[in-house]
């Protein structure tokens, strides 16, 4: 609601006028695909576009809990990623501190996850109402007689969101998104 996804967006649309090879999941559907390729060879595995392409987007991180496998899953995307050298940009409204939740509960993973998404990185913070609701808001103002009175307040008023985007330096000169 408050941006997150379309910035992501915007950034790898960047990405791509600059020719770099982007890939955009939803959390959901990058599970789907994982738990299909669960049993790939390492060699075959590096072939499939999460692995493979310039800058990864994940979208909607956090919005439901990951079981163990799916954890180590993804564990195993962001570690290939980040030995590559690769760029991942992952959007959630979930603070760090929140991740060992969204990750089976495991500490240690969510740390050797978090360990590797962040070092080299750039976090946005967005901070701010959620669009679709400042919407919804006006939308009822505009037409009173369609409420009972009062005022819409809810728990995403000050809804803490970001995009993290790492994007490992490179010694070679090479740009990367």
């Amino acid at each position: 609601g408050v941006g997150k996804t379309h910035l992501a967006i915007g950034l790898a649309m960047r990405a791509i006028e600059t020719g770099f090879s982007v890939s955009f999941y939803r959390l959901d559907e990058l599970m789907h695909q994982l738990k299909k390729d669960a049993g790939l060879d390492p060699m075959r595995l590096k072939h499939r576009k999460y692995m493979g392409v310039n800058l990864v987007v994940i979208d909607e991180f956090g919005y439901q809990q990951l079981d163990r496998e799916e954890s180590n899953l993804f564990f195993r995307v962001v570690n290939y990623r980040y030995a590559k050298g690769s760029s991942t940009a992952i959007t959630t409204n979930k603070g760090i501190a929140s991740w060992p939740s969204v990750l089976a509960d495991d500490e240690v993973l969510a740390g050797a996850i978090l360990d590797r998404l962040l070092h080299r990185a750039t976090v946005l913070n967005i901070q701010g109402r959620s669009y679709r609701l400042k919407e919804l808001d006006t939308q009822l103002s505009e037409h009173p007689s369609t409420t009972t009175g009062g005022s819409l307040a809810t728990a995403h008023d000050a809804e803490l969101s970001s995009v993290t985007a790492t994007h490992p330096a490179k010694d070679t000169g090479e740009e990367t998104p």
